[in-house]
């Protein structure tokens, strides 16, 4: 039977064990892998769907707590200003952007948006 990926629970009586032991499996201690609704691996959030929602979430979370920072900033030379936006802001989405690049467009352009924001400010 196969297993349904739109339910957020295993099917009644079905769960997934990892066997690291050498014992025949009725007597096996490893535990069963938990379902989880999302986890953060290496600084990317992946959801069950693989929607990237949270994840984009969170890196907009990330842009937004340095919208004071740019507003202490603004009075410094252009170039400085750019210098510290490349460092800073354009660097946390680029980074895992290969997995998550190809979400949905409305999750890219609430980024878009977040982005922008910053770069006004500037």
């Amino acid at each position: 039977m196969p297993i349904v990926t739109t339910h957020t629970q295993l099917p009644v009586g079905y769960s997934f064990i990892i066997h690291n032991c050498r014992t025949s499996t009725t007597n096996c201690n490893c535990k069963p892998i938990r379902m989880v609704l999302s986890f953060k691996y290496l600084g990317i959030t992946i959801d069950f769907n693989l929607k990237w929602t949270e994840h984009i979430q969170n890196i907009k979370n990330k842009i937004r707590s340095l919208t004071a920072l740019f507003y202490k900033i603004q009075f410094l030379n252009k170039s400085i200003i750019k210098q510290i936006y490349m460092a800073l802001c354009n660097s946390i989405p680029l980074y895992g952007i290969t997995c998550w690049g190809g979400s949905n467009r409305t999750n890219i352009n609430t980024l878009y948006i977040t982005q922008k924001m910053i770069i006004i400010i500037a």
